[in-house]
C-alpha cells in the first residue's frame, strides 16, 4: 500500500542514491554534467517552447533572465566534484541533525486505513531496505509530522500559522564567495582554441568573433547576438560594439525573422542600439514589414519596449499596419507582449510635452496612438484568447490597458484647446472607453479561473488597475481576488501592501457593487 512505497522511496533516498554517489566515477559525473548543460543551451524550436524558456523570468517581473549562464558557467568549472554532490545531497536526504521538511502525499482506494503504529512503520522499513542509521531518525520525523485528511486553505493556514512561510527571496547570481572560486579556477581546457591563456570559453568565443565580426553574413551575426541572449551573458563592450557595426552593415539583407531576433536579443541583454544601428535596423523594417508574422511584430515592437527607444513614426505606422494584418493570427502571449509593448511606448511618447503642456502639445502626440482599427483588432483578438491566457498575460493586459486609459484621461484633462486638439483627445477617450468592456469582460471572467496562480504583485496589480480605471470588478471576480489575496498577503512586500492598502480603499469608496463591503484584508 501507500504507507509502504513511503519507505521504499526511503529507502531510495537513504541507501541507494548514497551508494551510487560514494561509487560514482568521473567519467559518470562529467556525463551527468554534459547531459545538464546540453539542456540548458538547447535553443527554443517552437513558439510554445520560447514562451516556457523564458517564462519563469517574465513571471518574476524581468529577473533572473541571465540565471542559466550563471548555471552553466559554475556547471562548465572544477567546482563541480563527487563530494560536493556527496555533500549536498547528505545536507538534503540525511542531515546530521533536526528534521527534514517534506510533503508527502498518498492516495488509497476507496477509503483511508489507520496509520501504522511505530512497530508496524519500523517492520516496513526493515522490509524496503532503509538502512538501520537512518530508521530512528525517519521515525521521529514521523512522531512530529502533521497528518491532514484534505489539502485545503484551513488546512493551509494553519500550517502556516505554526510554521510560517518559506522566504520568497530570489536568488539569480552566484554568490560572491563561488564567484571568487570561480574566478580562480576557470580556464580554457587544454587544446582549446584561445586567443590567450587564462580566457573562459565564452570570452574566447566572443573574442573570436569580434575579430572576424567584419566577415559575418546576416545569419551569422544574429546567431551570435542570439546565442548571447539564450546563455544570459553580456557581451563584453568591444564585442557588442563589433557585432552592433556589422548588424549595421548587413540590416538590408536581413529578413523580418532576422530582424526579430537581433532586437529580440538587444532586448532581453538589455543594451540600446547604437543611434546608426537603430537607423539601420528601422530602415530596413520599414521595407520587409509587410511581410512580418504575428509572432515576428510582437517580438519587434515589445523589443522595442524593453529597450525603451521609440520607433521613428514611419515604421510606427508599419507596425500599426500589420498588428491590424495579423492580429487574428496572434497567440496569447502575443496579444499581451503588443498591449504591453504599446502602452509602455505611449507612455513614454507623451513624456515628450513639457510638464506644463498645453491640449494641443498632448493632441498633436497621441494623435498618433494606434486607433479604433488597431486598437479594435487586438482588443478582439483578446476576447478570442482570453480563456486560454495565463494569469501573467491576463494582469498584463489588464495592466495595459489601464495605462493606455490613464495616458488619455490625463492628457484630456490636461487644459483647453481651440484648435480641434481637445475633441483628438475625447476620441482617444471614447475609444478607450468603448473598447473597455470588450476586453474587461472576458479577462475579468478569465482571472475567476487563474487567481490561483497570481504572485503578490499581480494580485496588488490587479486591484490598482481597477481602482484606476474607477470601476469595481463583478461580484465573481472580486471574490477570486479576495481569496487569492488572503493567500499571499503574507508574501507581499512593504510596496505591494500599500498599492493593494489604497485600491482597496478606493474601491470601497466608489461603492459600485454591494460585495466590495465583503472584501476584508487579512490582518
Amino acid at each position: 500500500g501507500a504507507d509502504d512505497v513511503e519507505q521504499a522511496i526511503e529507502a531510495v533516498f537513504t541507501k541507494l542514491m548514497v551508494k551510487k554517489l560514494k561509487h560514482l566515477t568521473q567519467e559518470e559525473l562529467d556525463s551527468y554534467k554534459d547531459a545538464v548543460v546540453q539542456g540548458l543551451v538547447e535553443p527554443p524550436v517552437t513558439p510554445s517552447s520560447e514562451v516556457s524558456h523564458f517564462w519563469y523570468s517574465v513571471k518574476l517581473g524581468g529577473r533572473c533572465f541571465y540565471y542559466r549562464g550563471q548555471m552553466l558557467r559554475y556547471l562548465n568549472s572544477t567546482l563541480v566534484t563527487k563530494e560536493k554532490l556527496m555533500e549536498a545531497w547528505q545536507g538534503l536526504a540525511v542531515p546530521a541533525a533536526g528534521h527534514r521538511r517534506k510533503v508527502t502525499i498518498k492516495y488509497f482506494a476507496n477509503k483511508v486505513p489507520r496509520r501504522p503504529d511505530d512497530m508496524e512503520t519500523r517492520r516496513s522499513m526493515a522490509k524496503q531496505g532503509v538502512p538501520a542509521e537512518a530508521t530512528f531518525r525517519l521515525l521521529s520525523e514521523r512522531s512530529a509530522a502533521k497528518v491532514f485528511d484534505r489539502a485545503d486553505s484551513s488546512a493551509r493556514r494553519k500550517l502556516a500559522a505554526e510554521g510560517g512561510y518559506y522566504p520568497n527571496d530570489i536568488h539569480c547570481h552566484l554568490s560572491a564567495a563561488t564567484l571568487a572560486a570561480l574566478d580562480s579556477s576557470e580556464t580554457l581546457p587544454a587544446g582549446a582554441p584561445s586567443a590567450s591563456s587564462g580566457l573562459t570559453l565564452l570570452a574566447a568565443l566572443g573574442k573570436r568573433a569580434a575579430e572576424v565580426s567584419k566577415t559575418m553574413v546576416a545569419q551569422d551575426v544574429t546567431k551570435v547576438l542570439e546565442s548571447y541572449a539564450m546563455l544570459h551573458e553580456r557581451p563584453g563592450g568591444g564585442v557588442l560594439l563589433s557585432l552592433g557595426q556589422r548588424v549595421e552593415e548587413v540590416a538590408a539583407d536581413m529578413g523580418t525573422k532576422e530582424l526579430a531576433e537581433v532586437l529580440d536579443a538587444y532586448g532581453k541583454l538589455g543594451e540600446k542600439l547604437a543611434p546608426t544601428v537603430f537607423t539601420a535596423v528601422g530602415a530596413r523594417l520599414i521595407q520587409v514589414g509587410p511581410e512580418m508574422s504575428s509572432r515576428n511584430v510582437s517580438s519587434v515592437i515589445n523589443a522595442y519596449a524593453m529597450l525603451e527607444q521609440l520607433p521613428e513614426e514611419p515604421l510606427l505606422e508599419v507596425l500599426d499596419h500589420r498588428i491590424k494584418s495579423v492580429a487574428t493570427d496572434m497567440s496569447p502571449e502575443d496579444v499581451a507582449l503588443v498591449f504591453a509593448a504599446y502602452a509602455k511606448l505611449w507612455k513614454m511618447r507623451v513624456g515628450i510635452p513639457s510638464g506644463d503642456a498645453t491640449t494641443s502639445a498632448y493632441a498633436a502626440v497621441l494623435g498618433r496612438m494606434p486607433g479604433e482599427a488597431v486598437l479594435g483588432a487586438l482588443v478582439a483578438q483578446a476576447e478570442l484568447k482570453a480563456l486560454e491566457m495565463e494569469a501573467t498575460e491576463v494582469v498584463g493586459v489588464i495592466m495595459a490597458y489601464t495605462t493606455l486609459w490613464t495616458i488619455v484621461h490625463e492628457a484630456a484633462a490636461s487644459g483647453a484647446g481651440g484648435d480641434g486638439s481637445k475633441e483628438v483627445l475625447n476620441a482617444k477617450v471614447r475609444l478607450l472607453e468603448g473598447l473597455g468592456p470588450q476586453l474587461l469582460g472576458p479577462l475579468g471572467l478569465r482571472l475567476q479561473d487563474v487567481a490561483e496562480h497570481m504572485t503578490p504583485p499581480d494580485v496588488a496589480n490587479v486591484f490598482e488597475a481597477f481602482a484606476q480605471l474607477g470601476q469595481t470588478p463583478d461580484a465573481k471576480t472580486l471574490q477570486a481576488l479576495a481569496m487569492r489575496l488572503q493567500d499571499v498577503v503574507q508574501k507581499m512586500s512593504a510596496n505591494d501592501v500599500a498599492r493593494t492598502f489604497s485600491a482597496y480603499s478606493k474601491l470601497r469608496e466608489i461603492q459600485l457593487a454591494p460585495q466590495a463591503h465583503d472584501l476584508a484584508l487579512a490582518p
